[in-house]
Order: C-alpha cells, then structure tokens, then sequence
C-alpha cells in the first residue's frame, strides 16, 4: 500500500483548527481523527477538571480509507511541532467538538509541548506513553456536561485533531515503513 506523507499548506486553512475529544483517537479522510490506534488520556485532576493526552504522534502510519482504495499516512516530527505552534498561535487553543460532531464550549488547551525526552517527561510521570517528537496536551474542561457525561463516565478517552494537510506522495511501501519503525525501536539505545 502506498504512503504520503501529511504537510502542512501553503494556505491560511492549513493545520490544526480544533482539538475533539473521541472514544476511539485515527485517521479519517483529510480530517486528522485518531478514532482506531488508541491513545487515552489521563484525568490528572479531577478537581481541577484537567485531563492530558497524546495528540499526535511522529512518524506513526495511520490507515485511510477502505478495501481495495486503502493507503497510509503519517505526520513528520517537525510538521507536528509546527501544527502544534500554529494552533496556539491562530487562537484555536478553546475549538472544541466530541467526536468531530459536537461543538462544545468551556474547554480549553492549558498546556502543549513536544515531547523530548520520553524518559524524563511528564507524560512517563503520568503513566502515558510518548515518543520523542509527540505533541502532549492538557486540557481543563469546565462544561458540565463533557465532564460529567462524557469524561468522568469513559465516553471519550483520548484526543483528535481537526485539520486540513497536503499530502505528499512517497516512495515507500507500508511493508518497509514498518520494517524500518521495527529496526529504529530495537537499535535505539
């Protein structure tokens, strides 16, 4: 199957413009919607309100489409840190929806980093993995009813982006790609 590579535009559209709040966080047309490689968020304070999360991670091959029309995709380290920095920056930090369907109000990014060093980060200090290059987040959730209905309940679990990317054509076929990832996790020291 054949893989492009997810970049960011040359138009004012481009990147990431709300964050969702999903049950299942993958891939979904030219909408980033992690909905099937599952990665939870942690509540880390309930009395705050605050849950934190993997948004996206480098260099990970996500699925698209159906059947026989199916190809991969996947976001480079420095295209994520630059997605990340665009949507503080365009003031996108409080666009909010569950499950890419819902707007939602009272929800808001209070912190985003790029995940240097896994060891040492925060996300390993909350019990979540990370790899190098991945955006984390916390967002503090004063809606009642997202808290109380959705979160405090299990309905959502994990975060998803909304955005608009290019994609790049590559090369590469998805059976070396995971071959290569395979190799870089077991040479890593």
């Amino acid at each position: 199957m054949k893989l492009f590579e997810l970049i960011l535009g040359t138009e004012d559209e481009s990147g990431v413009f709300a964050i969702s709040l999903v049950d299942k966080p993958a891939m979904e047309s030219d909408f980033i919607a992690f909905k099937e490689n599952l990665v939870e968020f942690k509540t880390i304070n309930e009395d705050k309100r605050l849950v934190t999360g993997i948004v996206l991670i480098p260099d990970k091959p996500i699925y698209r489409g159906n059947g026989e029309d199916g190809y991969y995709v996947y976001l480079s380290s420095d295209t994520i840190e630059t997605a990340s920095q665009m949507y503080l920056l365009q003031h996108n930090h409080s666009n909010a929806t569950i499950e890419h369907e819902e707007e939602v109000k009272g929800l808001g990014l209070v912190e985003s980093w790029i995940v240097e060093d896994p060891k040492n980060d925060k996300t390993n200090a909350l019990g979540l993995s990370a790899e190098k290059g991945s955006w984390a987040a916390t967002t503090k959730i004063n809606n009642d009813d997202v808290w109380n209905n959705y979160v405090k309940t299990g309905k959502v679990n994990g975060f998803s982006i909304e955005a608009m990317f290019e994609q790049k054509p590559t090369n590469i076929e998805m059976g070396l790609v995971e071959l290569l990832n395979e190799f870089k996790k077991n040479t890593e020291i």
